[in-house]
């Protein structure tokens, strides 16, 4: 094999090896998108007159907010209601809405019944979930806001 051949050979090998470092930078790049949408969960369906939206997370620690995520997260919220798949585990998980100015309002806590409505006062708003129990939990909400 001659000088050129070598060179033919090193510069395919070069190729090959930078087209391999690219596509797996893509694809963990991808992976790290999928699981960044999938730890959010949120989904709203459209009814009759409101968009009822969902979303909850599997393991969320103490004390932090899990905001509503889905495309546009201020809305006019018109009721809220926190949720987990344990019995009796409700105690201390709760859904609130932070206004324009900042402040922020508790909408539902424990029970998992709906917030009623939410005032006016309250709107258009950021919608969240939280809890203060001891390690992560499993906590989800829904929140209804107009069509």
């Amino acid at each position: 094999m001659n000088s050129c051949q070598r060179g033919s050979v090193a510069i395919s090998r070069l190729r090959a090896a930078t087209l391999l470092a690219i596509a797996i930078l893509a694809s963990m790049i991808a992976l790290g998108r999928a699981q960044e949408a999938k730890a959010h969960n949120d989904s709203c369906a459209g009814l009759a007159s409101v968009w009822w939206c969902e979303w909850y997370d599997n393991s969320l620690p103490t004390t932090t907010r899990h905001w509503f995520n889905a495309d546009v997260t201020k809305r006019n919220w018109l009721m809220g209601q926190v949720w987990d798949v344990y019995p009796n585990s409700m105690q201390k998980k709760c859904v609130a809405i932070k206004d324009d100015g900042g402040t922020i309002f508790q909408v539902a806590c424990g029970t998992g019944s709906p917030s009623g409505n939410i005032p006016p006062s309250w709107r258009p708003g950021w919608m969240f979930n939280y809890h203060w129990a001891d390690g992560n939990r499993y906590i989800g909400s829904n929140a209804t806001h107009p069509r």
